[in-house]
């Protein structure tokens, strides 16, 4: 087999394998009502289903990083991929809403071994070049899916039942798990002998903070996806109230979804023509213009679809260029322990996208506004960590241990 197939069918893998969360996270939410409905409960009680599930995502992640970092990275993938499967057909046949919330938690550690691993599994073949143009491959189809998974999941719903919606993300994780079984290889060629005692670990994970170029990228990376995970969660509510259509809505979902692809592409081209902290700082300039658009949209037509759009537009195609250089850079910071410093990485994006569309949901009103100040917010302050944390380190030497 080629080289070039060889690597192909890796990156198909990895795709895949950081697909899978936010599948399972977005396909059943037009399903919701009628889970309720089958399951005999409330509304709300599947609603809680989505924030178990990252809560899941969040925290499952800084286990595997460290358990990949000693035992290796297809192990911990076999382990995460097996537990998937299990807890998605136990929500494929169970009957009761107390299960199925469990179920979804369950299913949530499973599928977060993908995500977390799949950093680190770049991380231990690639240059930081390389990785950053595998990243913008892996981040262009993972930005697409939270706008066409729940397209999928409404029309399974509508057409066969919303259990069809658990049978295809079965079927997606038995054959992933048959894909990394047999054909995968081992990326780490060292182990780690640290100890993974949570005294320990905290003291790994604590470490990480002491190099402040690393933390600049985890901090500028973590303010664009709180920015996106905003956007996702405050627009139904605010194009809803606009007059738009659920229909409408989710065209809209997909159109925000093609400028991010675009700068995916562009952070390929840009890394590799010149400096990546420069490359990085582009994708931050234009995220927070479209920020600072969308702010003063807000304020004097909060009721035109085609600016708020528009606004968005440069906010995703700023992220999209921002997403890719930033996990690459960041994840090149360390030699060592890259599942350590990859699972801090997702488990910080997860966390800080979750605080921030809990804030925004706690301000009841169909204005704008709100979605649009948290999202400048957020922006400005991955301005201010670039020059901050980047600008001013990048002449300094950061030793590669976290010891």
């Amino acid at each position: 087999m080629s080289t070039r197939l060889v690597h192909i069918l890796l990156l198909t893998l990895l795709t895949w394998l950081s697909i899978i969360p936010l599948l399972s996270a977005d396909m059943y939410l037009p399903a919701m009502p009628d889970i309720a409905l089958s399951l005999a409960t409330d509304e709300n009680t599947i609603q809680r289903t989505l924030s178990l599930y990252l809560l899941g995502l969040t925290f499952a992640q800084l286990a595997y990083g460290p358990l990949s970092d000693r035992y290796g990275r297809k192990p911990l993938l076999l382990c995460g991929l097996i537990i998937y499967c299990l807890a998605t057909l136990g929500c494929l046949l169970t009957h009761s809403a107390s299960a199925f919330i469990w179920l979804r938690f369950i299913q949530a550690i499973g599928a977060c071994a993908g995500s977390v691993l799949v950093r680190a599994i770049v991380a231990d073949r690639f240059n930081m070049q390389d990785s950053i143009k595998i990243f913008a491959v892996i981040f262009a189809f993972v930005g697409l899916t939270p706008a066409i998974a729940p397209v999928i999941g409404g029309y399974l719903t509508e057409s066969y039942g919303w259990r069809t919606i658990f049978m295809c993300l079965l079927a997606v994780g038995i054959i992933v798990l048959f894909i990394t079984a047999f054909f995968f290889k081992e990326s780490s060629s060292t182990f780690s002998t640290e100890s993974l005692h949570p005294i320990q670990l905290t003291k790994s994970y604590l470490g990480l903070t002491r190099n402040p170029r690393f933390m600049g990228y985890i901090i500028i990376l973590c303010c664009a996806y709180a920015a996106y995970f905003t956007y996702l969660v405050e627009a139904t509510f605010v194009f809803n109230h606009i007059g738009l259509s659920p229909t409408t809505v989710g065209y809209l979902y997909i159109a925000v979804s093609v400028p991010y692809i675009m700068g995916n592409i562009l952070s390929k081209r840009l890394s590799a023509s010149i400096n990546t902290d420069h490359a990085l700082l582009c994708g931050i300039v234009i995220a927070s213009a479209g920020g600072l658009a969308l702010l003063l949209v807000s304020f004097f037509a909060p009721s035109s679809v085609l600016l708020i759009i528009a606004s968005i537009c440069f906010v995703s195609f700023g992220d999209g260029i921002i997403v890719p250089v930033a996990v690459g850079a960041s994840l090149s910071q360390f030699q060592t322990q890259k599942g350590l410093s990859s699972a801090f990485l997702g488990a910080s994006q997860m966390g800080t996208a979750f605080l921030a569309t809990l804030i925004v949901s706690t301000i009841v009103t169909t204005s704008p506004r709100p979605m649009a100040t948290v999202m400048f917010i957020c922006l400005a302050a991955s301005l201010i960590a670039y020059f901050f944390l980047i600008h001013r380190t990048r002449n300094e030497i950061h030793s590669p241990s976290l010891n």
